[in-house]
């Protein structure tokens, strides 16, 4: 399996990047750095559990080489400003480069869990088994030691 994660990562694509835009070019290179550890570290347990079950996966985006690469790219190349809503220019420039069509290339992005609604039952089946979705490591509700309904 081949994931493309890494992307928002490395290319400001997070509302966060924007919101924080004016707090510098340091500190936005901090927040990168930080979310690639997050995501290599996320990426490693997916890859232990798909070893698990047979699957081999495959993360070019979170290859040194190519995290190298894109930590050379100017931040001003990848986010224009506190209003840029698109964010990630090159990585848009180039899916042009390749003609993928215009209305891909241009349009805000949704992640697809989220966007689709599977995030959403995902958080509603783990409620409902008791097991923690959140950050904060407790379910949306509920209090500490509260069973869930």
């Amino acid at each position: 399996m081949v994931t493309a994660n890494g992307l928002d990562e490395l290319f400001c694509g997070y509302d966060a990047y924007r919101r924080e835009y004016g707090m510098g070019e340091a500190h936005l290179r901090g927040m990168i750095d930080e979310r690639v550890r997050n995501e290599l570290a996320m990426m490693a347990a997916l890859a232990q559990v798909a070893r698990g079950l047979g699957v081999g996966l495959v993360q070019p985006l979170l290859s040194e080489e190519f995290v190298g690469y894109a930590r050379g790219v100017p931040i001003a190349e990848k986010i224009a400003g506190p209003g840029d809503m698109h964010r990630k220019h090159p990585v848009r420039r180039l899916a042009r480069e390749a003609g993928v069509p215009e209305a891909a290339c241009s349009c805000r992005k949704k992640a697809l869990q989220y966007g689709s609604g599977i995030h959403r039952e995902l958080a509603r089946i783990r409620r409902r088994s008791g097991r923690a979705c959140t950050r904060g490591g407790s379910s949306p509700g509920l209090r500490r030691g509260a069973s869930p309904a």
